[in-house]
């Protein structure tokens, strides 16, 4: 795990004047490789630098960027290939003088013999990487299938540029920091910045599975077009869903399962670096966990942070988790003054405006890790992959009763949001919910009924479950002078599923997944130089899950049914069976009380009108709304907030 940045400059630059920004756009990235660094350049004005957190071959022959044995490549990468060993087996035919046991070392050597394509099919892993070809002169960027690695590119000018982190941008001179207004509109939606854009006008994000390979010719004289002709797939998470299931039995199915999931851990324990994994005391973590601790000769390191309010307590949980599975267990509880300690550092890790709240605790979780390993694994992605979330159960229901339907009828049932308020709404279910069964009494019926109608007008399950997870209204038009966005990426076509549910998990997969979760957890562990790997969303475990019928997914509204009868054989139910909750925090009281002068500060009506982007009135209606207690817009206002903290942090 490593961070990766690099140059090619035709103009205006001399190679001196290369290597000081090289190595200045390394030293913004310095969090993601302390140990080492490594910069190269070329008289043709293309230069690499590297930042290398060292975890395979700790020796200088692991250093980077790296030259291929018959010099024709040079690379530069950041992740790690899980099954390294196997692809040098299959190399094991050539003469190769290998100078160290990095895996770096043998992907560069792969490229050279077995071609590009051949290598990306063949590997594992989580990366992205930079490729200068010395014969065919064309320069490749490639990241990895589900976008675990970041790898941001684009033109400045005649320069083209590229880097795990945005921030490495600022560096090159003459780089325009301009903010795309049509992207801030799909931040509002989402709470995150989604591939291919990026918040900057001509820089995106390279999408998962995917590569660029294109001339430094083309580069100098038609980027643009050159860039998106260079743009070619070599996996799609789209391609692998297509209701070919497999006949096995549960047994059968389950048995498969656990032998994919643990072969896929067993991989990720290969370090030279002491590892450990996060322990949340729920059914994902728990299952890496207790996978790990059964291949592990001696008791693995586990983490977890608690919280001494209770409504947001589960370290208790994962201390009994990590009691039964006799692990080296270490918990920090945190006060709210750790957690809002952090709240500074969003803007400075993050790069792009990033709104998930669970952030704050990722980090810290992150922090105390850092402590003790270098290398975390992570139960992220078993939700996305085996169908965890309450919500797709409920859209579903929703749907299904409201297409029913005329349209003209679902469409006049969405105006009642304007004709009764939210805050109005709560007033009256409070004083109806007595007489209602104990199931419909639940927190801010306000906010719910009021994505019910805005699902109503739907014609496609996707168009409801987007409307669903949306954030701001999209008729609150929140952002001035944008215009909606279309996103034309192959990764993100709709594969034909009959099953409703099973789309919404395809869509999580390519947007809430990548964009959300894994930045999340790569920007708050890397912010502490720890490595985190992901089992569950390994290419081999989403492709075997899709082929698994989804009655063993979702059994009579059990769900990720699958995954818990693996986990009952290690860990018994009654430490697991409890309500899902999330990783949260209590940032709504927060923003009333300890963080209401921060808040306050950014929420500044003269400083949101002086900046021309934002619809100022309707965030004071909110504001004010959520102040007076009114209603809770815990979401809409952390959107805003996370989004005038990047301002503060990128433009003063």
């Amino acid at each position: 795990m490593c961070g990766i940045a690099g140059l090619f400059a035709p103009q205006n630059f001399s190679n001196s004047k290369l290597k000081e920004t090289l190595m200045k756009m390394g030293d913004t990235i310095l969090h993601r490789g302390p140990d080492d660094f490594g910069l190269w350049t070329n008289d043709q004005n293309i230069g690499f630098i590297h930042r290398r957190l060292s975890i395979l071959d700790l020796s200088e022959f692991g250093k980077q960027p790296m030259h291929s044995q018959g010099q024709r490549y040079v690379i530069c990468y950041n992740g790690e290939i899980y099954n390294f060993e196997e692809i040098k087996r299959d190399l094991s035919r050539f003469d190769i003088n290998y100078k160290g046991h990095s895996d770096t070392e043998i992907l560069v050597n792969a490229i050279e013999l077995l071609g590009l394509e051949n290598t990306l099919k063949k590997i594992k892993g989580m990366f992205a990487f930079a490729l200068f070809d010395k014969k065919e002169q064309t320069i490749t960027i490639a990241r990895d299938r589900t976008g675990q690695k970041p790898l941001y590119y684009g033109m400045s000018g005649k320069n083209f540029i590229f880097s795990s982190e945005l921030k490495a941008f600022l560096k090159v001179e003459g780089f325009q920091k301009e903010i795309d207004q049509d992207v801030i509109a799909l931040y509002f939606k989402y709470g995150y910045i989604p591939t291919p854009y990026s918040i900057f006008k001509n820089v995106n994000k390279l999408p998962p599975g995917s590569y660029i390979t294109v001339s430094l010719k083309d580069l100098n004289e038609r980027p643009k077009e050159a860039l998106n002709e260079g743009l070619k797939y070599f996996w799609k998470v789209n391609s692998v869903f297509n209701e070919d299931y497999i006949n096995d039995s549960f047994e059968q199915t389950s048995l498969k399962l656990e032998e994919i999931i643990s072969n896929v851990i067993s991989e990720q324990m290969k370090t030279d670096v002491p590892y450990g994994a996060f322990l949340s005391g729920g059914i994902d973590s728990s299952l890496v966990t207790a996978l790990m601790q059964k291949q592990s000769k001696s008791p693995i390191k586990t983490f977890s942070i608690g919280f001494h309010e209770k409504e947001f307590n589960e370290a208790h949980h994962a201390k009994e988790v990590a009691s039964h599975l006799k692990t080296n267990h270490t918990e920090f509880y945190v006060t709210p003054k750790d957690l809002q300690d952090v709240i500074p550092l969003i803007p400075k890790y993050y790069d792009e405006p990033f709104s998930d709240s669970s952030q704050i605790p990722t980090y810290l979780v992150s922090k105390l890790a850092k402590q003790h390993v270098t290398v975390c694994l992570s139960g992220d992605g078993g939700d996305e992959v085996f169908c965890g979330y309450n919500r797709y159960l409920w859209t579903d229901k929703i749907y299904n009763k409201s297409k029913r339907l005329p349209q003209s009828m679902r469409k006049l049932a969405s105006k009642l949001d304007s004709i009764l308020a939210p805050d109005q709404f709560d007033t009256l279910f409070k004083g109806l919910q007595y007489t209602l069964p104990k199931k419909f009494h639940f927190k801010n019926p306000g906010n719910k009924y009021q994505k019910i109608l805005n699902l109503l007008p739907a014609n496609s399950i996707e168009e409801c479950y987007q409307s669903l997870i949306s954030h701001w209204n999209g008729t609150d038009n929140l952002v001035l002078k944008s215009k909606p966005l279309i996103r034309n990426s192959e990764f993100l076509e709709l594969p034909n599923l009959s099953s409703h549910i099973e789309k919404m998990i395809f869509l999580d997969l390519v947007n809430y997944m990548m964009d959300d979760i894994l930045v999340k957890v790569d920007r708050a562990s890397m912010a502490n130089s720890l490595e985190t790997r992901v089992p569950l969303i390994d290419q081999r475990v989403i492709e075997f899950s899709s082929k698994i019928p989804l009655n063993f997914k979702l059994n009579n509204n059990n769900q990720k049914y699958i995954l818990k009868e693996i986990l009952y054989k290690y860990v018994p139910k009654s430490l697991i069976e409890r309500p899902k909750s999330g990783f949260s925090i209590p940032v709504g009281s927060w923003i009333n009380n300890e963080l209401n002068d921060w808040a306050n500060s950014l929420l500044d009506p003269i400083k949101i009108k002086n900046q021309g982007i934002l619809n100022n009135e309707k965030i004071q209606q909110k504001w004010t709304s959520h102040l007076s207690r009114k209603n809770d817009h815990t979401q809409d206002l952390w959107d805003v907030l996370m989004f005038q903290s990047w301002m503060e942090e990128y433009f003063n």
